[in-house]
């Protein structure tokens, strides 16, 4: 994973390993922080910012993964081959 200005190309970090493994979901921002979703169904969260900074690292029932995760309001839906997951405050009525 690289991080570089989007003004001036400029390298802010390079190359920083998220995991072995493939990535087809895009990444999502939401809350001030990244979400990267690999196949294999584990999501890493870095806080966006200037430095390579690895918040989590969540594991979900392993099966195979290539959705983005959705935001609505302060819920996330993540899908895999198996389970649709909702993670976060329960939505007000």
């Amino acid at each position: 994973m690289s991080c570089l200005h989007a003004r001036t190309g400029e390298d802010i970090y390079i190359k920083q390993r998220l995991s072995s493994g493939s990535y087809s979901a895009s990444p999502v921002l939401a809350d001030g922080k990244l979400y990267i979703t690999g196949e294999n169904g584990t999501t890493v969260v870095l806080s966006a910012g200037p430095e390579y900074n690895e918040l989590a690292r969540n594991d979900l029932d392993g099966s195979w993964t290539m959705s983005s995760i959705a935001v609505s309001g302060q819920q996330l839906f993540i899908r895999t081959g198996s389970h649709l997951y909702c993670i976060g405050n329960k939505a007000a009525n």
